[in-house]
């Protein structure tokens, strides 16, 4: 059984209010550009390219620099595709909340778990690290809280934080969804954002203030957890509500050309808005040292989303057979490619050039990155079907 056909099972059993949209197209080319530049990072990471001067090696060095944003990108696929069920034109009942969660940790925990326990395992042959380190470091991703700590953080696969991250907002989905509900899109992505943002901008005047001191550390892990990162998902919940609002159930990936234009003129008005409260709490609140970075580069990642999913040809070219079986696998390959990178770079140091080793490792890393991840899809979907034979058997044997 594959991961597809485990997940149209769980689809099978829910009731009809419950079932999930079909797929955009979109959303599969944004999955498969926010993985490839999270994989370029990576790689540049481990291959530090030098810029050359030119057009072309600036642009590159551009590019390679801020790969890091595609997890941006990621966070607001995730708010949007949470949401749309709820908050878009279906507008269907929520999931109880044990539900939610099952279906969620069903989603990514097999996947992670084998992932996890393979690259503990290969750092425990290496014995580079103390094995009570690499075993607390297991434990703490293993139960999703090494985003807490400075020790954990990256620990075994530096990527694995945003796994925390991510189980962050699941469990704080439910609640979000619920202000969403109560007190429209608009208002609730502005409340959280300027909530958000605001503590943000406290917590960095009091490290500043307090050098050395624990608000410090605090300051620099906020970072990676919620509340500082769920401005990201806020907003792929609001355009999840803006989508194609008033229309029956989706039918089409593409909206009509009468729906591009309300949905425009509503979402430029949503980020004028945001840039005002934050502006506007930055004069009234001088001691607030507002983070501007990582809200321009949210917006401008929100802007490239947007007009990329306004665009029909996405929405053709997210129908292909290689965009589509990539971004099936995008999930596993976020799992695996970052520990395969960095044992390739370290094998070929000194062998190569920088430029040839890059090459190499965009090729042939990339391959390996999605042959390896085809084949995690394939244990996890066996593991889960394994999972879900095992209440069968036991039912039919009490029968």
């Amino acid at each position: 059984m594959s991961l597809e056909e485990f997940e149209e099972s769980m689809n099978q059993r829910a009731t009809p209010q419950q079932l999930p949209l079909h797929r955009l197209p979109q959303l599969e080319v944004l999955r498969v550009l926010a993985m490839t530049w999270i994989f370029l990072f990576h790689l540049w990471s481990v291959v530090p390219l030098a810029p050359n001067g030119g057009t072309f090696g600036l642009v590159l060095m551009g590019v390679l620099h801020s790969g890091h944003l595609g997890v941006v990108v990621f966070n607001i696929i995730t708010g949007f595709v949470l949401a749309l069920p709820h908050l878009g034109p279906a507008r269907r009942p929520a999931l109880t909340y044990g539900d939610f969660l099952r279906r969620r940790f069903l989603r990514i925990c097999p996947h992670y778990y084998l992932a996890l326990l393979l690259w503990t395992t290969m750092m425990l042959l290496k014995a580079h690290e103390p094995t009570s380190a690499v075993v607390l470091s297991f434990v703490a991703h293993a139960f999703f809280v090494h985003t807490m700590h400075p020790t954990t953080l990256f620990g075994i696969v530096p990527a694995y934080w945003w796994l925390g991250l991510l189980v962050q907002f699941y469990l704080l989905f439910p609640l979000v969804l619920h202000l969403f509900q109560r007190l429209g899109p608009k208002r609730s992505g502005l409340v959280l954002c300027g909530i958000c943002w605001i503590g943000w901008g406290l917590l960095t005047r009091l490290a500043v203030l307090r050098p050395g001191s624990p608000w410090e550390m605090v300051h620099y892990m906020w970072y990676f957890n919620l509340p500082a990162r769920l401005p990201e998902f806020a907003l792929g919940m609001w355009l999840a509500a803006a989508w194609n609002p008033g229309a029956p159930p989706i039918s089409t990936p593409v909206p009509a050309l009468p729906r591009r234009v309300p949905l425009a003129l509503s979402f430029a008005a949503f980020v004028l808005g945001m840039f005002l409260c934050v502006i506007v709490a930055g004069k009234l609140f001088p001691l607030i040292a507002i983070p501007l970075l990582p809200i321009y580069q949210l917006a401008w990642c929100f802007v490239g989303m947007v007009a990329l999913c306004m665009w029909p040809p996405v929405a053709r070219l997210g129908s292909s057979r290689i965009v589509t079986g990539v971004a099936a696998v995008s999930y596993s390959i976020y799992l695996v490619h970052q520990p395969l990178l960095g044992g390739a770079a370290r094998w070929l140091e000194g062998k190569v050039s920088l430029p040839t080793a890059f090459g190499l490792l965009l090729v042939v890393g990339g391959a390996a990155s999605c042959g390896l991840a085809w084949a995690l899809d394939w244990l996890a979907a066996r593991v889960l079907s394994a999972a879900e034979e095992r209440p069968r058997e036991r039912t039919a044997k009490r029968q």
